[in-house]
């Protein structure tokens, strides 16, 4: 997926790290996000709440999500 680089500034930097994560695009009003592992459920709140819109997780590898971030973030 190509990730749609107006998100990325919508979430802290830290925060994508501490978590490894990625917001990657919005599709059918719901933002996509890469993760390694699923969401802590108040992370996931915190991001539902900053983009007004539901939140889908797709599982990456570490090193997507390692390369994601260092191109990123």
């Amino acid at each position: 997926l190509a990730v749609d680089e107006s998100l990325i500034p919508t979430v802290p930097a830290v925060l994508a790290r501490q978590n490894s994560f990625a917001p990657v695009l919005i599709d059918e009003g719901q933002v996509v996000v890469a993760v390694t592992r699923p969401l802590k459920p108040e992370i996931e709140e915190q991001l539902r709440l900053r983009f007004d819109k539901q939140i889908r997780q797709v599982i990456v590898t570490k090193a997507a999500i390692d390369d994601a971030i260092n191109k990123y973030y």
